[in-house]
């Protein structure tokens, strides 16, 4: 579960960084879009990019949330917890993208069967960071 102050500031503040790392260890930063869930903060990529090829070998990862003009942030580092197609349960990575969806777009789509039928034409996968610790200047 996410303390509080962290949920209320995911929430507010949807522009994330994250950082994974290659195989030579080096770090491997992407800008994604983020939400609060339940036990961390989400985002959905295609299972094509290099942060997932990372994240399915070494789920240790960083994200900093950032406010629109970059002066509030807060840093989590934990692992993810990483849903795609082919390794998870198709009904919880369903569930799992369309959470994501509304936490980092703070509405419902407008046609989840159709939203459904794009997240699985484009091998969308459900990465959930899940903090071991964070600080930062909210």
């Amino acid at each position: 579960m996410l303390a509080e102050h962290i949920q209320a500031f995911a929430k507010d503040n949807h522009h994330g960084v994250l950082t994974t790392f290659r195989m030579s260890k080096a770090a491997q930063m992407s800008i994604v879009t983020c939400g609060p869930v339940t036990n961390g903060v989400g985002f959905s990529s295609t299972l094509d990019k290099a942060k997932i090829a990372n994240l399915l070998r070494d789920n240790s990862c960083t994200l900093l949330i950032s406010s629109p003009d970059w002066r509030n942030y807060i840093v989590l580092e934990g692992h993810a917890t990483i849903f795609c197609p082919g390794l998870s349960d198709p009904e919880e990575l369903r569930m799992s993208l369309r959470g994501i969806y509304r936490s980092a777009s703070g509405k419902e789509h407008p046609n989840w069967e159709e939203f459904d039928q794009v997240m699985v034409a484009d091998k969308r996968v459900a990465v959930i960071v899940e903090p071991e610790h964070h600080y930062g200047s909210v």
